[in-house]
């Protein structure tokens, strides 16, 4: 990317456009008078980035069977960024500082707690450009683990258990 201007204007600013894409720049220039004495400059660095991080949440998701009060749940992700600085995830009112490296998978057990059916996934980079992906998840039956039974039945004997379940308004019998 060499420009140069040789209008030879004193005591004028040159100024020199250029459209550049993400990446790493070093940057000297140099100025030569009429009787070719000339300077450089040191050389600067900098760099340009203009993408935001990218999210990609594989689970949880979906509908799960069968849940219960601190199921282990896992959030596996992935973030995609060349200047990857953090990664966290927010559940149940709590942000959870993870360590994230570009384009590895993250394994994340959670506990479930029962309606709290979505997490939020932050990332930002060395830039401070910040994205969030949320990912929500249902259920076709809670159970609550409030149980009821004689202990001390055999078994070859009847005994009455009762159990305390949920399930969402809208669950049918084809949903198992």
């Amino acid at each position: 990317y060499n420009q140069t201007n040789s209008s030879g204007l004193n005591n004028s600013n040159y100024l020199f456009s250029l459209n550049l894409a993400d990446g790493n720049y070093d940057w000297t220039y140099e100025a030569c008078d009429t009787t070719d004495l000339c300077f450089n400059e040191t050389t600067r660095k900098f760099s340009i980035d203009t993408t935001f991080p990218s999210i990609i949440i594989d689970s949880p998701t979906g509908t799960y069977n069968y849940l219960y009060p601190n199921y282990n749940l896992t959030l596996n992700f992935t973030v995609i960024d060349n200047n990857l600085d953090s990664c966290w995830y927010q559940y149940n009112n709590t942000n959870n500082s993870v360590s994230c490296t570009n384009g590895t998978l993250n394994n994340i057990l959670f506990n479930y707690q029962k309606d709290n059916n979505n997490l939020i996934v932050y990332s930002n980079d060395t830039y401070g450009h910040l994205t969030s992906n949320i990912k929500s998840w249902s259920y076709n039956l809670f159970d609550f683990q409030d149980y009821t039974y004689n202990p001390n039945i055999t078994e070859s004997s009847s005994t009455t258990f009762s159990g305390k379940f949920g399930i969402p308004s809208s669950l049918t019998s084809s949903d198992f």
